[in-house]
């Protein structure tokens, strides 16, 4: 990095020759959230495997015009646990970033919430003969 502007002053400063300094600075790549993404409750089946909508999902925090996609081919999602519940956490992962510039970002799974709903006894009755 180049810094530039930087003067003299001072009843002694044609004394002097001021060369600008240059120095150097990291950037850091700038986190990406995920919004839109759904989950879909489910009735108990004993798994904690969650299952997702991505049609509305969308990249939060990019910059300006800057081509970065999302890519949710490889997505996957879970429950906290496989228990009945309302209001359950799923965690979403897999979600990738593909792009011009996606090296400038890193990109943090979304979570959302679903239920696990209680599962009907689905016995089956057969009759002898």
């Amino acid at each position: 990095m180049t810094i530039t502007g930087l003067a003299l002053s001072g009843v002694d400063a044609g004394n002097y020759v001021l060369t600008q300094p240059t120095t150097t600075a990291n950037i850091t790549a700038k986190a990406l959230t995920v919004s839109g993404v759904t989950a879909n409750s489910k009735e108990y089946d004993g798994f904690a495997t969650a299952t997702f909508n991505t049609s509305f999902a969308s990249l939060v925090g990019k910059v300006g015009s800057e081509v970065v996609t999302l890519n949710s081919g490889s997505a996957a999602g879970a429950f906290t646990d496989k228990n009945v519940g309302t209001g359950k956490t799923v965690t979403v992962s897999g979600l990738t970033i593909s792009g011009t510039d996606a090296g400038n970002y890193t990109l943090t799974q979304p979570t959302t919430t679903a239920n696990i709903t209680q599962g009907i006894d689905r016995l089956r009755h057969y009759r002898r003969e």
